[in-house]
C-alpha cells in the first residue's frame, strides 16, 4: 500500500471495528475471556448459549429490524 493511502486505510479500519452495538461488543469480550481456557467443545457450548441470549437484546433486535428495513440501526444499550 502506498504511504499516502495509509492514514485513510487506518481510519477505515477503525470505523469498521468500532461500529455497531456497544453492548454486543462488551458481551463478546466477556464471552471470549470466559471461554478462552476451556476445551473447544465446552467453549462452543458456552458461546452458542451466549450468542443466543445476546440475540434477544434490544440492540440485537434493532439490528435485525434495521437490516430488514435497509437502514442504519440506532443502538441504545450500554453494558
Amino acid at each position: 500500500m502506498p504511504d499516502d493511502q495509509l492514514d485513510e486505510a487506518v481510519a477505515d479500519l477503525i470505523r469498521r471495528a468500532t461500529r455497531g452495538s456497544v453492548l454486543s461488543k462488551a458481551l463478546g469480550k466477556q464471552n471470549f475471556y470466559a471461554q478462552i481456557d476451556l476445551p473447544q467443545s465446552d467453549a462452543y457450548t458456552m458461546s452458542s448459549a451466549q450468542m443466543a441470549a445476546a440475540a434477544m437484546t434490544d440492540d440485537a433486535q434493532e439490528g435485525f429490524r434495521a437490516f430488514l428495513d435497509k437502514r442504519h440501526p440506532n443502538f441504545t444499550q450500554r453494558p
